[in-house]
């Protein structure tokens, strides 16, 4: 038999995305095999206080499934107590979505306490958490891309939204650089759309990328791994809206995804 494991969850954390980490910490948590791992769960909550969540009083509460969304409240503990473990090998599954969780900052703080954690490191995660560097990144590797432009928040007095749908096209998206979850993003058709979704896009991060709108297909793929990888087969997402919204993703449930997805014509 496999020696157990201490699976340490985090999630919550400061972003505009906390609701949806509690929501992925709990189907997680749901699908973990208790017969291989030990699982704790460690909430964040806004305020940047690391609790521990009581699992065992979650299910007990009613049939014994963990509800829908999982609390932030708990008793108090800190990250050094939390990362440490000497009865078995831990591994922490940073679930923390947004800034402060997929940008390189906790797992920054997980390679210095040398605690193994899934997903991408320090590197990788910092540069596709920021739009505007990834896209630096993939301009400079050659990868092609729709056209972009990125704009500082202290820029929007400045701004001439008439030339930006001149030079990306009438139909353009507007993103927080350092956000997920579509918080943030509004598709805009016009330059009054657009100056009210700079000035939005700015109450979430100082860097803004708006991208011309291009009609395609929206494929995902899973990759496993580290030095082998594994793929999953392709994925289409169908939105439910004039794009894949924070509501679609989230709160609606309107939105399909077909799997496998035929790439040829």
């Amino acid at each position: 038999m496999a020696a157990r494991h201490r699976l340490v969850v985090l999630y919550g954390g400061q972003s505009a995305e906390h609701d949806v980490s509690c929501v992925t910490a709990r189907h997680v948590i749901a699908a973990v095999s208790t017969d291989r791992y030990d699982v704790e769960a460690i909430a964040i909550n806004r305020d940047g206080q690391w609790n521990q969540t009581d699992l065992a009083a979650l299910r007990a509460g009613g049939s014994g499934q963990l509800p829908a969304s999982l609390p932030t409240h708990g008793v108090e503990v800190s990250p050094g107590a939390t990362l440490s473990s000497n009865h078995m090998p831990t591994v922490v599954l940073p679930l923390l979505h947004g800034p402060m969780g997929e940008d390189g900052t906790i797992q920054g703080l997980l390679d210095l306490a040398s605690v193994p954690y899934v997903g991408t490191g320090v590197l990788g995660s910092a540069l596709c958490m920021d739009k505007a560097m990834a896209k630096q990144a993939a301009e400079a590797l050659g990868i092609a891309q729709g056209r972009w432009i990125s704009v500082h928040a202290d820029e929007l007095g400045s701004i001439e939204s008439t030339k930006i749908l001149r030079d990306l096209g009438p139909t353009v998206f507007v993103k927080p650089a350092n956000m997920g979850s579509s918080v943030g993003v509004t598709h805009c058709t016009n330059k009054d759309e657009l100056g009210d979704a700079l000035r939005v896009a700015a109450t979430y991060d100082e860097w803004i990328v708006v991208e011309e709108a291009i009609a395609g297909r929206e494929i995902e793929v899973a990759v496993l791994g580290t030095r082998s990888f594994e793929a999953s087969v392709p994925g289409e997402i169908v939105p439910g809206d004039s794009f894949y919204t924070y509501e679609d993703k989230y709160l609606d449930g309107v939105a399909n995804e077909i799997i496998p997805a035929p790439l040829s014509p």
